[in-house]
C-alpha cells in the first residue's frame, strides 16, 4: 500500500532531503513544508544545518576561519534562509485558504480607493478579491502593484489569488441552483467584462 504524506516518518523525510539536496535553498525547503506541514519545525532546523555545513565546505581557503564559531558567510546565508522560510510560512495560509482575508481590513471607501490606485473599478477589484480570475493569467506586474498598494509581499498576493474562489453573500440567494465558485475567468476576459474604460482596459491588457 502506498504511503500518504501523513504516513511518512520524520526520519524518512529528513533522509530524502539529505539525499536529494546537499544545500537546500528556500524553494526546496518550501516544497518540503508544503508536503509535510506536520514536520515544519524539524524540516526548517534540518535545512539550516545542511545549508550551514554546505556553505562551510564551500568557504575559500583564503578566508580566515571565524573565531566566534560561525563565519559571516554562513551567518548571512542562514539569515537569508530563515527570512525566506518566514515568507513561505506566511504564504501557505493564503494559498490553502486558511489565512486571513487580505481585503478584510478595507472599508467600502478604502476598497474603492484601492481600486482607483490600481487603475481599475470596484467591480473588477471584487473579482480579484473573490478570486474568480484564473490566477495563472494575472500578470506579474499587476500582482506587484497590488502588493505595493496593500503593503504585503508579491508572493503573498500570488498565494492569495491562487486560493479557492469565494461566492459573494449577495450571490448565494439569486439562484435556486448552487453557485459555482470554481468557474473562473481569464484576466483578459475579466478586464473586458468589468465595465472598465477603454484606457483602463488598454493599460491592463498591456501588462
Amino acid at each position: 500500500m502506498t504511503k500518504t504524506k501523513h504516513d511518512v516518518s520524520l526520519d524518512d523525510v529528513l533522509h530524502e532531503m539529505a539525499l536529494t539536496s546537499e544545500k537546500p535553498d528556500a524553494k526546496v525547503v518550501g516544497e518540503y513544508l508544503r508536503r509535510y506541514p506536520q514536520y515544519a519545525e524539524e524540516i526548517t532546523d534540518f535545512a539550516a544545518e545542511l545549508a550551514a555545513m554546505a556553505i562551510a565546505a564551500d568557504v575559500d581557503d583564503g578566508i580566515e576561519p571565524s573565531t566566534t564559531g560561525t563565519s559571516p558567510a554562513i551567518s548571512r546565508a542562514l539569515s537569508q534562509l530563515h527570512n525566506r522560510l518566514y515568507e513561505v510560512k506566511q504564504e501557505q495560509p493564503a494559498r490553502d485558504g486558511s489565512g486571513p482575508d487580505l481585503f478584510a481590513p478595507f472599508s467600502p471607501g478604502q476598497f474603492r480607493a484601492l481600486a482607483s490606485e490600481l487603475g481599475v473599478n470596484a467591480f473588477f477589484l471584487s473579482k480579484v478579491r473573490d478570486r474568480t480570475i484564473e490566477p495563472e493569467t494575472i500578470p506579474h506586474a499587476f500582482r506587484v502593484k497590488m502588493a505595493d498598494a496593500m503593503k504585503v509581499s508579491e508572493p503573498v498576493i500570488a498565494a492569495y489569488l491562487a486560493g479557492q474562489a469565494t461566492i459573494p453573500d449577495q450571490m448565494r440567494f439569486l439562484s435556486e441552483q448552487k453557485p459555482e465558485a470554481s468557474r473562473r475567468q481569464s484576466f483578459a476576459d475579466a478586464v473586458k467584462s468589468s465595465k472598465l474604460t477603454e484606457e483602463q482596459q488598454r493599460h491592463l491588457l498591456s501588462l
